[in-house]
């Protein structure tokens, strides 16, 4: 209910504040309410807003910022051309109101403030020039310091919402996101129509979640704007000729991929801007609002050309097959609705009692085409978009009968300073159920997060894992043994009768374990911060396949070569070879790729599926006491998004594809799928199914055997030296460490810039190790060993919120005591 509140209350809101910002320029009330259904009701609303609430917030934001920016370049002019005390307070007044609102619109997501910001900056350079006309350099200078420090006053003001957030989006795996565009200044042919298509269509969506789809009147009064206008006064046209520029300026940014390039922050193309163009169309339909009641002469012709051409396109896209069914029921909706439109508006003037009630009828027919749009997106019998939404408690009833149940109930046992993880088969999980394990409350392997820590990433990357599903998704560690112990997993759970997916090393828990789902224990968990004796270097590392590095970091801790040196050198801590590093008996096999079959057909490159779940087959020897390991190297697909498949007797594994065109694919090409560990020998056959029809890229295989008889000694021998009587408290994990010699101990959290370690009571050097962990050199003796977090940035945006809300706070009080003299 809360959530539906906030949703109804944004674009209640954004109503009022663009009807605040359009009456600023004394629009007629009929206006204000068309403007504001048009504005409010576009597809950015029907489409992202009440499925993203937040993205609705700057809705409500920007046009207070522009009316704010408004009053404030009045103001800050009047100031200029008078001496007065009440020029001088009325300046005050409005930088401190401009103040606020950007405070509120960093505090309410500093994507879009920067969104925001950028349109602010557009409307300042089409008001400006208006000022500099009137009061030259010098006013225009000085409306722009006193824009710039009240923005900046603001900025401070919020810096403890946003900060922490940008520093945290600067650490992630989506900072220096790629274009996933073939061009920044063209895009396919088919966006250039759907844009006028789909203006005032219902639903239907361009690429980048581009909506429209704005309410039928929209057309008309773009017509109208650029049709010849009636005799203006000298206000009333330079306001005409502002919107006729914002218009191409937001047209021009529609239709160039390097203007969303810009508006996304220059990491990838979306139309989530698209909010700032529906507030120049919701305006330049308060501003026509008369004219649209009393067209005539030639204006009549180009009202009618409209619908006409709406259909010539429609015809002509359909003839040569570019339009299909689905995406014609809507098309025909906007068509009958322009239409429609266009009748009553020309009659309108030329009958007697519509001419009386025609701002009446204006705003009837608008509310009407917001509810046919309505009806057409969420309605079953057209879009069907509101199955996207859940019935109350069904989200919550979907979590607590989910199998993470049994692993809540089996973490629910361990002393609450203990730190394990319990991971899940990586085929258990589904879309939209990475978050379970926070919901349920227990420490998971599984993420949905925008933020999610690059060094994560790196880790899976580099084990060529398969639970990396995107920047910010993971789906737990893929059932990897080594990977499990090393990243502190107790407990694993699966499909009951599901063992070929259970790591090494596990048991059942009968008490936790029906004939549906099953919970193993580990035999021997590592503790929250283990230690090693050897490293290997990053350049002896680099050489080995993603089931190799796993196995390396086993037995050595990885440093970058200098680091690896100085410890050698200064500290004793052994060098090991790549091929030291790696278990006795370790075997990889180049496995040719398969032959055509009759869906699928071997190319140059890979294969060609011809039909739906195509596969190909090879026979393989599985090896008594390892773990085998299928090595896919290049694999790579045009699609979007599909789930490739390895199937053997024993089971079969997910390999999750994302297509380089996605916004947030992983730059990624190599996978190593574990099949399972063997005890005993024998013949299997591997089948590679390839789910959609299309080209797969896939250069070469190969067979990884590893011996799993020294993998107790190993996590043994790191577990002798490690963390004891940990203690979690807030931020704060301690502990205490007893060792012979120096070690290198490694604990089982991602590497971050918040950290940092001391050793008794002394700061010590936290080093990043094991490509995305975090590690402290432990000298020989008893030690108590302290980790601390703190959010990057949140100290400086502290200071700087403190001091933006002083200065406001101070500017506030003087103004008021100015006013009591």
């Amino acid at each position: 209910w809360l959530y539906q509140f906030i949703s109804l209350l944004s674009m209640y809101l954004s109503g009022l504040s663009f009807s605040a910002f359009a009456y600023h320029f004394r629009k007629r009330f009929d206006g204000l309410l068309l403007g504001s259904m048009v504005y409010v009701f576009c597809g950015f609303t029907l489409r992202l807003g009440l499925e993203h609430p937040a993205f609705l917030l700057h809705m409500f934001i920007f046009p207070l910022m522009l009316l704010t920016a408004e009053r404030l370049m009045e103001r800050a002019r009047t100031a200029g051309t008078s001496s007065s005390r009440t020029a001088h307070e009325m300046e005050k007044r409005g930088a401190l109101a401009f103040s606020l609102v950007c405070a509120l619109g960093w505090a309410s997501g500093y994507y879009f403030m920067y969104v925001s910001t950028m349109g602010l900056g557009i409307y300042m350079l089409l008001r400006l020039p208006h000022y500099w006309k009137k009061d030259g350099f010098t006013g225009y200078i000085r409306i722009a310091l006193t824009m710039m420090l009240s923005y900046l006053l603001g900025t401070c003001m919020a810096a403890v919402f946003f900060l922490p957030c940008v520093s945290a989006l600067s650490g992630s795996g989506r900072s220096g996101g790629k274009v996933v565009a073939d061009s920044l200044w063209l895009y396919p042919v088919s966006r250039y129509y759907q844009a006028f298509l789909y203006f005032a269509s219902p639903y239907l969506g361009m690429s980048h979640q581009t909506y429209l789809n704005f309410p039928v009147i929209a057309v008309p009064a773009v017509v109208s704007l650029i049709g010849k206008p009636e005799s203006l006064s000298g206000n009333e046209k330079h306001a005409r000729r502002t919107l006729i520029c914002a218009l191409v300026i937001g047209f021009l940014l529609l239709l160039i991929p390097f203007g969303s390039y810009i508006l996304a922050g220059l990491s990838y193309l979306n139309g989530r801007w698209i909010y700032m163009l529906a507030l120049v169309i919701g305006l330049i339909c308060t501003f026509e609002t008369e004219n649209l009641i009393r067209i005539s002469g030639k204006k009549t012709i180009l009202f009618v050309l409209s619908p006409v051409l709406m259909l010539l396109c429609m015809a002509v896209l359909c003839m040569s097959g570019r339009l299909g069914s689905g995406a014609m029921r809507y098309l025909l909706v906007g068509l009958a609705e322009l239409t429609g439109a266009v009748g009553v508006l020309i009659l309108t003037p030329r009958i007697g009692r519509m001419r009386q009630h025609a701002g009446f009828l204006l705003l009837a027919g608008t509310f009407l085409s917001v509810c046919v749009n309505g009806y057409v997106t969420y309605s079953n019998d057209f879009a069907g978009m509101a199955n996207e939404f859940l019935h109350l408690g069904e989200s919550w009833r979907e979590i607590s009968e989910s199998p993470y149940t049994y692993l809540e109930k089996v973490m629910e046992q361990e002393d609450e300073n203990s730190f394990c993880r319990a991971d899940t088969d990586s085929d258990l999980i589904g879309s939209g159920e990475e978050n379970y394990p926070m919901v349920l409350g227990y420490r998971s392997t599984s993420m949905y997060n925008s933020f999610m820590s690059s060094a994560v990433l790196d880790f899976f990357l580099d084990q060529e894992s398969t639970g990396a599903n995107a920047v910010h998704r993971l789906r737990g560690f893929a059932s990897r043994t080594v990977d499990e112990a090393l990243m502190n997993v107790k407990y694993f759970l699966t499909e009951t009768g599901n063992e070929a997916a259970v790591p090494y090393g596990y048991e059942i828990m009968e008490d936790f374990s029906d004939e549906s789902y099953s919970v193993y224990e580990n035999r021997m968990p590592l503790s929250f911060g283990y230690s090693y004796d050897a490293c290997l270097s990053e350049s002896e590392y680099g050489s080995l396949s993603g089931a190799e590095k796993e196995q390396a970091l086993l037995r050595a801790v990885l440093a970058d070569d200098e680091t690896a040196q100085a410890w050698t050198e200064e500290y004793g801590i052994r060098e090991l070879s790549a091929q030291e590093a790696l278990p006795e008996g370790i075997e990889k096999v180049t496995v040719p790729l398969p032959e055509s079959t009759e869906t699928v057909t071997r190319t140059q490159t890979g294969y060609y599926v011809k039909e739906k779940e195509g596969t190909v087959t090879f026979s393989f020897e599985r090896k008594a006491g390892t773990e085998c390991y299928l090595r896919l190297l290049g694999f790579k697909t045009g699609a979007r998004y599909v789930k490739a498949r390895v199937e053997t007797a024993d089971g079969s594994r997910i390999v999750p594809l994302r297509g380089a065109s996605m916004t947030y694919a992983l730059e990624r090409e190599n996978y190593s799928v574990r099949l399972g560990y063997d005890r005993e020998d024998k013949k299997d056959t591997i089948t590679l199914m390839f789910p959609n029809i299309g080209n797969y890229a896939l250069s070469g295989m190969e067979l990884i055997y590893v011996p799993m008889e020294s993998y107790e000694q190993a996590v043994q021998h790191l577990g002798e030296v490690s963390l004891k009587d940990v203690t979690i408290s807030g931020n704060t994990v301690s502990g205490t460490v007893s060792a012979e010699k120096n070690r290198v101990m490694v604990f089982s959290i991602p590497a971050g810039s918040g950290w940092s370690a001391s050793l008794d009571g002394a700061k010590t050097e936290l080093v990043r190790v094991n490509v995305g962990m975090m590690g402290i050199l432990v000298p020989e003796g008893d030690h108590t060993v302290t980790l601390s977090y703190m959010s990057p940035g949140l100290f400086a945006a502290r200071v700087l919120s403190a001091g933006g809300w002083a200065i406001f706070a101070a500017a506030l009080l003087l103004k008021r005591r100015k006013r009591n003299r």
